[in-house]
């Protein structure tokens, strides 16, 4: 069984919902266990963050940034950094902001150095932007036949965005794009890790 986790900061709750979406892709592929895990639970859950075969990092991005919760948390892995404990571990992130751009590729990129610091090896987007996909009947509570995908054009990971204030939810574009890219961090991790 592989395991991983999904260790995430929430205010608004889009960002948990992403992470479950996330999980939901991951749920098609046999053999893989899943922990969603809030930032403020990391610390105390961090043996099972040490015993997962992948970690998938989410954060809002507030002011081109991760949060200052998800910092506190990469901050308080400096004896994980040192001992080389996430070493060669597969690493994906996914980040939410209320506008198209909210400069989410820095908070990306942000989680991608912390994870490159920590020896992990990457797992991107692999979606062609704006591309047609068909939607796996497992999914049908999605209530469409297709979607584009993977709307904001993003590689380096997950990008999603709704603006409360502007009555702008969370797109089923963005909730398939989250699903397939969690089947691939799943997938990626029963191949890179078996």
């Amino acid at each position: 069984m592989k395991k991983i986790a999904i260790i995430y900061h929430t205010r608004f709750h889009s960002v948990e919902k992403i992470a479950s979406e996330i999980a939901i892709g991951m749920e098609l592929v046999d053999g893989v266990k899943i922990a969603l895990i809030q930032c403020s639970e990391a610390q105390s859950r961090i043996a099972e963050i040490n015993d997962a075969d992948a970690i998938v990092f989410g954060s809002p991005t507030y002011f081109g940034s991760v949060s200052s919760e998800m910092k506190v948390f990469f901050d308080s892995t400096s004896e994980i950094f040192m001992q080389k404990r996430w070493k060669d571990k597969i690493a994906a992130a996914f980040t939410h902001s209320g506008s198209p751009s909210g400069d989410k590729l820095m908070t990306l990129m942000q989680m991608m150095v912390f994870a490159m610091q920590n020896g992990m090896i990457w797992a991107g987007m692999d979606l062609i932007p704006n591309e047609n996909y068909e939607v796996p009947n497992e999914w049908s509570d999605l209530g469409a036949q297709s979607l584009e995908v993977n709307k904001l054009g993003s590689w380096i990971g997950l990008m999603s965005q709704s603006d409360a204030r502007r009555g702008i939810e969370i797109s089923k574009n963005d909730l398939l794009t989250a699903r397939i890219f969690g089947k691939r961090i799943a997938t990626i991790t029963k191949q890179m890790k078996s």
